[in-house]
């Protein structure tokens, strides 16, 4: 008995827990598609697809899909600086040349 009600306990737990970071995960979603449609000038409408992509558990792929090329210039370059910050040194076109 007192197994089986630690165990309830246990799973009850774990629910809640899982529950409670896939509404984080959702609000982050949201947040992060704020600063897309700020960083990228996103329309109304591309706002939407991505959201729908989103929900139907889309990838980075179907979102690229619907962005124009400047849009897709504007990622590439993000990525490229945030990864030159994360290693340490500048992007590689802010280096300069000896």
């Amino acid at each position: 008995m007192k197994k089986t009600l630690i165990t309830i306990v246990t799973l009850t737990a774990i629910t809640c827990s899982g529950t409670s970071i896939g509404a984080g995960n959702r609000q982050g979603g949201e947040q992060r598609l704020q600063r897309m449609q700020q960083h990228l000038n996103l329309s109304d409408s591309q706002v939407e697809e991505i959201r729908s992509i989103r929900e139907q558990g889309g990838g980075r792929d179907e979102v690229r899909a619907i962005l124009t090329d400047e849009q897709i210039k504007l990622v590439r370059e993000s990525h490229r600086q945030r990864n030159g910050e994360h290693r340490g040194g500048p992007p590689k076109d802010q280096e300069t040349q000896e």
